[in-house]
C-alpha cells in the first residue's frame, strides 16, 4: 500500500508514530507531508526532520495563511509533483471544512486518489459560508472518515456525516517513550524544575476553557505543606495571571511555568505525581480527546480530570474524574490522592494498563486497517 498523508501536526516528528509503525512493521510506503513553518498552539513550530525509517518518508512544503488554519493551504505546485509518484490513498489529518483539505481533495479526485479525512470536531457548529460548502464537499466525496472520539462520532452522524463510512480511531501514545520514572529519575526532575515532592502539574494551553482558574482556586482550599510544586508545562495568556497569583500567596518558589516541547515531554511529565486537567465546556468548545491524558497514564501518572466532552471515554475508571468547575469536588481528589499511596498506586496501575489501549502497537494496526479497507472499495 503506497499511502501519503497531509496535516499540520506532521511538524511534530512524535506525531508520525502511526505511520511509522505501519511502514516499518507492514512495509507500506508512507510520505507525510507537513508545513515547513507552523505557528503552533503553545510555540512555533519548525517542521522535524528525521532519517527516513522504513519506507516512512517525511515532506515539508511551504503554505500561505499559517495562522489562519480555516484557511491555510499548501503551495499547490508541492503538492502536485508529490501526487504525481502515484498513490494507493491519502489520509488528510485536517477538519473537512478547511480551505486546504478543499483544495487537497479536489487535486486527488483529479487523480482519481481515494482520500480519509478526521475531524475532532464533537459540538453540532453552523458554519458560515464558504465553510459549509466546503464542509459538504469534502465529506461527499470521501472514501471514509476518522472522528478521534465517541463524541466526534455521534456529533458527526448527526450531522449526516456517511455512518458506514465512519470509525472512531483515537490519537495514539507512543509507549516507548512515555513511559514511568524511578524514584531517582523523578527527583532529578524536581530538581530541574526547583521543585521538591510532592508535585501536581498541568499540560497544555493556559486559557480558560482549559481550566486554568480552576486548579488556582483547589490549591487556596489545600494545605501548603502537603504540596511541593505546583508546575504549569505550557504557554498562554493566563501565564501573567498564574505568576501573579503565585507570587500573592508567597508560593513563587513552588509554582512553575515552563514551556516544553512535545519532544521534551517524555522527559518531564513523568516527573508528576499528579496530573490535573479540568477542563471547562464553553459553547463553542468542549475537550475533544484529552492527548495529555493518555500520555500521563503511559508516564505512570494518576489523573484527575472534569467531564468535559470526550474525556470520561479517554480516562474510563482509570482517574478521578469530576465534574466541571467543581473546586470543592478537584480539591478533595487531590487531597485523596495526597493522602493515599494506596490509592496513587492504584491509578497509576490502572492508567498504565489503559494507556495501552491507545499505543501506538494497537492503534496503527486499525488505522492501517481501516486506510486497506477504504481504498479497496
Amino acid at each position: 500500500m503506497r499511502l501519503i498523508c497531509f496535516g499540520h501536526s506532521y511538524c511534530i516528528a512524535i506525531n508520525r508514530s502511526i505511520e511509522k509503525w505501519i511502514s516499518c512493521q507492514m512495509s507500506w510506503d508512507i510520505t507525510c507531508v507537513g508545513p515547513s513553518s507552523w505557528p503552533g498552539d503553545l510555540r512555533p513550530l519548525t517542521f522535524d526532520s528525521e532519517e527516513k525509517k522504513g519506507k516512512l518518508q517525511a515532506v515539508a512544503v511551504p503554505v500561505s495563511f499559517p495562522f489562519k488554519v480555516q484557511i491555510f493551504n499548501y503551495q499547490k505546485n508541492a503538492v502536485a509533483r508529490l501526487l504525481a509518484e502515484g498513490w494507493d490513498g491519502a489520509y488528510l489529518w485536517q477538519e473537512p471544512y478547511c480551505r486546504s483539505a478543499l483544495i487537497l481533495t479536489r487535486q486527488l479526485r483529479a487523480l482519481k486518489i481515494p482520500y480519509v479525512f478526521f475531524t475532532a470536531q464533537n459540538l453540532v457548529k453552523s458554519y458560515p459560508w464558504p465553510f459549509l460548502a466546503w464542509e459538504k464537499e469534502v465529506v461527499k466525496n470521501c472514501s471514509g472518515w476518522i472522528a478521534c472520539g465517541n463524541s466526534v462520532f455521534e456529533t458527526q452522524n448527526s450531522r449526516a456525516y456517511p455512518h458506514k463510512k465512519g470509525v472512531v480511531l483515537p490519537h495514539a501514545v507512543n509507549t516507548s517513550l512515555f513511559k514511568p520514572a524511578e524514584k531517582e529519575e523523578k527527583e532529578k526532575i524536581w530538581k530541574h524544575w526547583g521543585v521538591c515532592g510532592p508535585v501536581i502539574g498541568y499540560v497544555g494551553r493556559l486559557t480558560p476553557e482549559k481550566g486554568i482558574r480552576t486548579i488556582l482556586k483547589v490549591f487556596e482550599t489545600l494545605s501548603p505543606t502537603s504540596w511541593g510544586g505546583l508546575v504549569f508545562l505550557g504557554s498562554g495568556p493566563l501565564e501573567h495571571e498564574i505568576k501573579k497569583w503565585a507570587l500573592v500567596n508567597g508560593w513563587q518558589d513552588k509554582v512553575v511555568v515552563r514551556l516544553v516541547k512535545h519532544s521534551d515531554m517524555p522527559f518531564e511529565l513523568p516527573g508528576l505525581d499528579i496530573l490535573i486537567a479540568p477542563s471547562q465546556s464553553t459553547g463553542t468548545w468542549r475537550e475533544q480527546f484529552g492527548r495529555m491524558l493518555i500520555e500521563a497514564m503511559a508516564s505512570g501518572v494518576p489523573v484527575i480530570s472534569s467531564d468535559s466532552g470526550e474525556i470520561p471515554h479517554t480516562v474510563g475508571d482509570a482517574g478521578s474524574i469530576v465534574r466541571e468547575s467543581d473546586v470543592q469536588g478537584f480539591s478533595q481528589a487531590v487531597k485523596s490522592l495526597l493522602g493515599s499511596c494506596q490509592l496513587q498506586q492504584e491509578l497509576c496501575g490502572k492508567g498504565l494498563a489503559r494507556s495501552r489501549l491507545f499505543s501506538v502497537e494497537t492503534l496503527a494496526p486499525q488505522y492501517a486497517a481501516f486506510w486497506a479497507k477504504s481504498f479497496c472499495n
